[in-house]
């Protein structure tokens, strides 16, 4: 067993060693999940510190045990003369099938020193959350400018936590970012969105009020309220409402849910990661969808 465990090791240091030399490949890159599925980044040349990739692969685990996005960061050196960012990331997340199969909320995060540049790619899941224009943004401001001054740190830590927020909706970052016609787009439908939600809810409002025997609106008022049925899951309501102009009645039984708390506060259920830190394995099996940004340093 010794000795095979030593043959092992032996064949992966020379693999490793070879891609060194001559540029790593999309199957050379060493996959970080398979012997821990709690590290995210894969940093054979030591480009970053420790201390950076375990800020990272915190933020990066939290993230998948939350169910919001899966991503893995891959910092190289040299990589093949005939490889290219944009190919290589995206080959790299389908070979590694990072994120959620199915779901396919996967995203790769690269950059090569000997290529200088840096390529996020997004599967198809994660697509309407990271735009093409948000991605751009975070390298073109976030990453670049430190990598250009050899900062690897910065510029990985930066660009992580900008990720980590734009998945995350965290509005901070949204009001401190420059506005964009995607972002401009998002908030002109969302203003729309919430002027037909309170219209319908006006004319819901007028319909609801309007009495069906002297057709009168804004005529019909609640005068009574009787319980017929109380559960711990449940309460049936029966509500009586009389116009104020000929008198007319009407009653509405609602049977309304309550909310049943347990353990001493209300949980999350669902969307999260039932992995544990120490245990290997490898990503989820997620596509990738072709959306993302390239630049260079």
């Amino acid at each position: 067993m010794g000795k095979k465990l030593i043959l092992i090791t032996m064949l992966i240091l020379s693999s490793v060693t070879t891609a060194m030399a001559e540029g790593y490949t999309v199957e050379s890159v060493p996959n970080v999940q398979i012997a821990n599925r709690a590290h995210f980044v894969s940093d054979p040349d030591n480009l970053l510190s420790s201390a950076t990739v375990d800020s990272v692969n915190r933020t990066l685990y939290a993230l998948r045990d939350n169910g919001l996005a899966e991503i893995a960061v891959v910092v190289l050196d040299k990589v093949s003369e005939s490889e290219d960012a944009y190919f290589f990331a995206h080959n790299l997340l389908n070979h590694w099938g990072v994120g959620a199969k199915g779901s396919d909320n996967g995203m790769v995060l690269f950059a090569s020193l000997g290529l200088r540049q840096i390529q996020i790619e997004v599967g198809y899941g994660l697509e309407g959350v990271m735009t093409d224009a948000l991605c751009k943004r975070v390298i073109d401001q976030q990453i670049a400018p430190h990598l250009s001054e050899g900062d690897w740190d910065s510029g990985i830590m930066a660009g992580v936590a900008a990720i980590d927020a734009i998945i995350r909706q965290d509005p901070t970052y949204f009001e401190s970012a420059e506005d964009d016609e995607s972002l401009m787009i998002a908030l002109l439908c969302m203003v729309g969105a919430m002027v037909l939600f309170l219209i319908t809810l006006v004319i819901a409002q007028i319909l609801s009020t309007r009495c069906s025997k002297c057709k009168k609106y804004n005529a019909m008022k609640r005068t009574s309220t009787r319980i017929i049925n109380d559960t711990l899951t449940k309460r049936t309501t029966e509500y009586t409402f009389t116009c104020r102009h000929c008198g007319n009645t009407k009653r509405e039984v609602v049977c309304e849910p309550k909310v049943v708390i347990t353990g001493g506060s209300i949980g999350r259920s669902g969307g999260g990661s039932s992995f544990g830190g120490g245990f290997g394995g490898g990503f989820g099996g997620g596509m990738s969808g072709g959306g993302g940004a390239r630049g260079g340093f």
